[in-house]
């Protein structure tokens, strides 16, 4: 029997589905290398967006760390890589403002 064990440290349910929806996608890919995001559970992760499921695509582990959507996911996904892609914009506009708001000097 497979088991999925999650810390659960979210703000809401929509998180929380998230979550399982991405370790059920770990199980479905039958990822026995561990934790790893091969072709196969992007696949899984495809196919679910493609229903429109309450997914979020991100990378929680390293919030402050931009990726660029390339190295993180293969172009045969592309679902995938269009929410990585937006998220990587919605942040780096967040810091951009966190820059100006934090530099006296651009504030004038």
């Amino acid at each position: 029997m497979r088991e999925i064990r999650i810390d659960v440290r979210h703000q809401s349910d929509r998180e929380i589905r998230s979550t399982m929806l991405h370790e059920m996608a770990h199980l479905a890919a039958n990822d026995a290398t561990g934790p790893d995001h091969g072709s196969q559970f992007w696949a899984q992760i495809e196919s679910l967006l493609r229903q429109k499921a309450p997914l979020t695509i991100g990378f929680p582990e390293a919030p402050q760390v931009g990726y660029l959507v390339d190295d993180a996911i293969p172009k045969c996904f592309p679902l995938s890589r269009q929410k990585l892609n937006r998220l990587n914009i919605k942040e780096q506009r967040r810091l951009e403002r966190e820059f100006r708001e934090s530099d006296p000097a651009r504030n004038v």
